[in-house]
């Protein structure tokens, strides 16, 4: 074996997927920006402000916080000081509601997903209630071990997509890559991957015995 093409054979390892997902289309300017980067050679930046940004309550971060404060906050204290806590404490709770209406409609734009079918190093299979066309950009968000807070963010591009009918639904079965993802995460998937193909075969030698 050519030990050059190990290391694009590992990506290339594929391992069923049933996993919750969430897909949105990017919208114009984005995609447009994204695929200059991709046209010029460039990398998108690995970091928060480039991933996907679904945030939950769990994950989410207050606004303020009281320890950043440095004067100790007390009985004692100056009544315009307790008033000035209280009024962070409204404004922290009025933006978490903020956020949550935000997040509320922006999960009206996602994709429809019917199920996920498998995933690699370099991209995902799934079957989507909505169509999609070839090119297009996504948005993703898959809840896979390994991953902080058990959740795998990416762009992903439309690789291929092929229409067909089930029990009189229309069904899309997609083909996506993933497009800024950072050699830590590619390793993890990888490792998903393979620990995923262990567990089948585990699997297939306890149902003959």
């Amino acid at each position: 074996m050519d030990k050059d093409n190990q290391p694009e054979k590992r990506q290339h390892v594929r391992a069923a997927l049933s996993a919750r997902a969430k897909i949105k289309p990017l919208d114009k300017d984005l995609s447009r920006i994204i695929k200059n980067q991709k046209t010029a050679g460039s990398h998108i930046a690995d970091d928060s402000s480039t991933n996907n940004n679904y945030h939950t309550k769990e994950n989410r971060q207050p606004a303020f916080h009281i320890s950043d404060f440095s004067a100790p906050i007390d009985n004692k204290a100056d009544p315009s000081i307790s008033h000035i806590v209280d009024s962070i404490y409204l404004l922290n709770d009025k933006l978490d509601r903020i956020i949550d209406m935000i997040e509320e409609k922006n999960e009206k734009n996602n994709l429809s997903v019917k199920e996920t079918i498998n995933i690699c190093g370099t991209g995902m299979n799934l079957i989507l209630f909505d169509p999609v066309e070839k090119g297009q950009l996504l948005d993703i968000s898959l809840n896979i071990p390994g991953f902080p807070l058990g959740v795998f963010n990416s762009y992903g591009e439309v690789i291929w997509a092929r229409k067909y009918e089930k029990n009189g639904n229309s069904l899309f079965e997609v083909g996506i890559k993933f497009i800024n993802i950072s050699t830590d995460e590619r390793e993890k998937l990888i490792a998903y991957a393979f620990s995923q193909q262990r567990k089948s075969i585990r699997q297939l030698k306890e149902e003959k015995i």
